[in-house]
């Protein structure tokens, strides 16, 4: 359902769910202030709400601190240096997918957050200006600059002042020398 939704709500309360997923790895967070802001919104479509409740049990999850049972390795030296096994944490994270599976390493519990956005697309609205004002000056470039922002061929010196030209030439020998 996130990869058909074009609904903006669902992409803004996606950036919050990045927000709180990542809240345990942060010193300070401003999640009483994030609460106020943003979960008072209107919920337009089903998987806004459905959106809105993950994140709502996803926050009484992570604030749960016996069920994260968060731990770092002893410290084990071998000849005064610390071994790898010094290092990291342990945490057991829950899945946005399923509250009840827990993530036994960060990594897991950030790669089930980051398939979320894999799949999503960013930015459905809102970035029309910006998509009209690169092409813009893409068009400005190649009628001030012809070919070099084309095909990276031109008459004359290089046009270092161009935001979008390029030389096929350096880009050949560059490849030839690494």
């Amino acid at each position: 359902m996130m990869i058909l939704d074009v609904h903006q709500k669902t992409s803004e309360l996606l950036d919050l769910l990045k927000y709180i997923a990542f809240m345990p790895f942060s010193d300070i967070t401003r999640l009483s202030a994030l609460i106020e802001d943003k979960f008072n919104i209107m919920l337009k479509t089903k998987l806004d709400a459905w959106t809105l409740q993950t994140l709502k049990k996803l926050i009484k999850e992570l604030s749960n601190k016996d069920k994260i049972n968060a731990r770092k390795p002893k410290l084990q030296l071998h000849n005064g240096m610390p071994i790898n096994e010094s290092f990291g944490m342990k945490l057991e994270l829950p899945s946005i997918f399923d509250l009840k599976i827990r993530h036994t390493k960060p990594v897991l519990y950030i790669e089930d957050i980051s398939a979320i956005y894999t799949v999503r697309g960013k930015q459905f609205f809102g970035s029309q200006f910006m998509d009209k004002s690169i092409t813009m000056t893409a068009e400005w470039e190649k009628k001030k600059y012809g070919n070099w922002v084309i095909d990276g061929t031109g008459d004359g010196s290089f046009p270092f002042k161009s935001n979008f030209a390029f030389s096929k030439d350096g880009i050949y020998y560059a490849q030839e020398l690494y």
